[in-house]
């Protein structure tokens, strides 16, 4: 039997990777719908009782773009300003 005592998972619900990157699960949604971020996720199902997650490695990698430069400018916003 696998021991889940120290275990981590690595794919978040919308309420974890919300938490984990510091924002809403309603945010998340918002950016699922319009595309503003691209933050990859699965969804399972169709409809209304879809469930989606989000992978680990992509909030961290969402998280890295975002990081400040040192002007107060996130690189992520630096990069909507160039589009």
């Amino acid at each position: 039997m696998v021991s889940t005592k120290n275990f981590t998972p690595q794919r978040l619900t919308p309420t974890e990777a919300a938490a984990y990157i510091g924002s809403t699960p309603k945010t998340l949604a918002k950016w699922r719908s319009t595309g503003r971020h691209s933050i990859p996720f699965l969804k399972f199902g169709t409809g209304k009782r879809a469930s989606v997650r989000y992978d680990r490695n992509d909030l961290d990698a969402f998280l890295n773009r975002c990081r400040e430069n040192g002007s107060g400018i996130s690189t992520l916003e630096l990069n909507e300003k160039r589009d």
